[in-house]
C-alpha cells in the first residue's frame, strides 16, 4: 500500500515538473516544481549525473511532500538544499523534505539564517495563522555561505551571491557559470505584482542595477515566482518598480507631507496600477491584496525620505 501511494504521489507531483531547460549538454538539468496552494512559489531541482541540489524547499507539508515524491522519482540522492532568502515559503518545507528524503546539508547566508526564525514565528502568528497546521517547524540552515564563495556539486559550481536586503532582509543569488543560469529567489518575480511590501524598494532598485553590471551575460533567469526566463525581465521589473513609486510619491505631495494618504488616494493608487499592468499574477491572493500592502510600505518609505530630505535642507 505504501508503495502504491508514493507511486501515485510522483505522478500527481510529475505534472509540476517541466522538462529541463536546455538539452545541449546532459548535465546539468534544472527542473521546477510550482505550488498551487501556497503563492505560486517555486522550487528548483538542479540535477547532476548523480545527486540534485534543491533551491528553496517550499512552504506546506503538502508541496514538500509532492516535491519529494518527485524526487524520488527521479532516483537520485540529495547533495544539498539552498535558501535564497528569510521568508517561509522558500524554506519551511525543508522539514519535511529531510523527512521524507533523509537529511541533507542546508545551505543560506548569515542573514538569511538570523532573520529566518523572526520572520517565522511573525508570520505563523499574523498571515500564515490559518496555513498554520500544515506547516512543520523550519530547520535552521546547517552550513553558511559567503558571498563570492563558489561550492561544488556533483561537479557542477554553484557561485553565491549576497545582494543584502530588499524585497526581503537578505537575498542570496546562485548562478551556475557553465551554464549562465541565474537563481535569484524573490529578487525577480517573472509576470507577476512586484512585492515592496517590507519598505525597500530603493534597496530592490539598487540590487537591479548590481545584476545588470555583474550579471549581463546570464542566459536564464529562474525567480522565486513565476516562469523561467530571460535576463530582460530585470527591465520590466525596474519599470514596475519605479512606477509604483513615481505614482505613489506623486500622491503624497498632492495630499501633503503631514497627512496620510487617504483611503480613496490608495484605492486610486491601486486603480491605476492595475490598470497599467493588467493580467499579473497575484500569488494566488489578490491584486488589490499585494498592491494595497506594496502601497502602505511605499508610503512609510517615500514619506520617511522625503521627512528626512527636509531636515537635511532645514540643517544647512
Amino acid at each position: 500500500m505504501k508503495q502504491l501511494i508514493n507511486y501515485l504521489m510522483a505522478i500527481l507531483a510529475s505534472a509540476m515538473l517541466l522538462p529541463p531547460v536546455y538539452a545541449d549538454a546532459q548535465w546539468p538539468q534544472v527542473h521546477r516544481y510550482v505550488s498551487i496552494a501556497g503563492w505560486s512559489v517555486n522550487s528548483y531541482i538542479v540535477e547532476g549525473q548523480n545527486q540534485v541540489v534543491i533551491i528553496d524547499g517550499q512552504l506546506l507539508n503538502q508541496d514538500a511532500k509532492k516535491l519529494s515524491a518527485l524526487i524520488n522519482s527521479i532516483g537520485k540522492p540529495v547533495a544539498a538544499g539552498i535558501i535564497t532568502h528569510p521568508h517561509s515559503d522558500h524554506f519551511a518545507g525543508f522539514s519535511k523534505l529531510q523527512n521524507q528524503l533523509g537529511e541533507f546539508p542546508i545551505y543560506a547566508s548569515k542573514a538569511t539564517q538570523s532573520h529566518m526564525p523572526v520572520f517565522h514565528k511573525q508570520f505563523l502568528n499574523g498571515f500564515g495563522k490559518s496555513m498554520a497546521s500544515d506547516i512543520t517547524t523550519s530547520l535552521a540552515p546547517t552550513q553558511i555561505v559567503k558571498t563570492g564563495q563558489t561550492l561544488i556539486f556533483d561537479n557542477i559550481k554553484f557561485h553565491f551571491d549576497d545582494l543584502g536586503p530588499g524585497e526581503a532582509e537578505n537575498n542570496l543569488i546562485i548562478y551556475l557559470p557553465e551554464k549562465q543560469w541565474l537563481f535569484t529567489g524573490d529578487i525577480t518575480m517573472n509576470h507577476g505584482y512586484y512585492y515592496v511590501g517590507e519598505g525597500r524598494s530603493f534597496d530592490v532598485l539598487r540590487q537591479y542595477d548590481y545584476l545588470k553590471a555583474n550579471y549581463a551575460n546570464t542566459n536564464m533567469v529562474f525567480s522565486g515566482h513565476g516562469e523561467i526566463g530571460r535576463f530582460d525581465i530585470i527591465d520590466t521589473h525596474i519599470e514596475q518598480v519605479s512606477q509604483m513609486r513615481k505614482l505613489t510619491l506623486a500622491a503624497i505631495k498632492q495630499q501633503g507631507l503631514s497627512k496620510p494618504l487617504t483611503k480613496k488616494a490608495k484605492q486610486i493608487l491601486i486603480n491605476d496600477l492595475m490598470t497599467q499592468y493588467p493580467g499579473l499574477m497575484d500569488y494566488g491572493l489578490s491584486a488589490k491584496q499585494i498592491l494595497s500592502w506594496n502601497i502602505y510600505a511605499l508610503e512609510k518609505e517615500l514619506r520617511n525620505d522625503l521627512l528626512r530630505d527636509l531636515a537635511v535642507k532645514q540643517d544647512n
